[in-house]
């Protein structure tokens, strides 16, 4: 008997917590959002360069010095923060040939102005463009330390020299280097 009466209270008090179970009312609301993620640019580019001859020096003899300016802008949406530049050049004979003879080792680089910061002015900082083009890493030309923001442009002057030896240079005679210069353009960490 004890044992039907406990099963019918179980019975009872499961039949009324469905039952007040389902007349329990509340409110609600959702809202549904979407979001996009896009990265920024990194894009450095030249101000009125036609494709991406930065200079043509012709007739140049041993001693003569020559020189050129050019711009770089900062085109995409991040900031810049270091510019390396890397080199790289070859050399054609006077029948355009092929023929690294050396050419690469006359012409010195004297001056790497960039936005007035000297990269490289004078006697002890000059190299040529065969020591340049062995700077596994490259050559530093801005530090991160300044910002170069999306916009903004930096003024770069270079000034070379076509060394004159004591030796014989006839070698030389119509040579042409076509130089490859790359800058490469790295975020900024800050």
């Amino acid at each position: 008997m004890k044992k039907h009466i406990a099963m019918a209270m179980t019975t009872g008090l499961i039949g009324m917590a469905l039952i007040s179970g389902g007349t329990v009312a509340y409110f609600s609301d959702e809202l549904e959002s979407k979001a996009e993620i896009q990265s920024g640019t990194l894009e450095l580019g030249f101000v009125d360069i036609d494709e991406n001859i930065l200079f043509k020096i012709e007739d140049i003899q041993p001693g003569e010095e020559f020189e050129s300016r050019f711009t770089l802008r900062n085109n995409g949406s991040l900031n810049i923060g270091e510019i390396v530049l890397f080199s790289k050049h070859t050399i054609l004979d006077k029948n355009g040939n092929e023929k690294d003879n050396g050419f690469g080792s006359q012409i010195l680089l004297k001056e790497l102005i960039v936005d007035g910061k000297e990269i490289i002015k004078g006697k002890d900082s000059a190299m040529t463009l065969n020591e340049l083009r062995k700077l596994k890493n490259g050559l530093l030309i801005k530090e991160e330390d300044i910002p170069f923001p999306n916009g903004d442009t930096m003024d770069v002057k270079v000034k070379f020299q076509f060394k004159k030896t004591a030796k014989d240079q006839n070698d030389f005679q119509g040579n042409k280097l076509e130089l490859d210069w790359t800058f490469r353009a790295m975020q900024t960490n800050k």
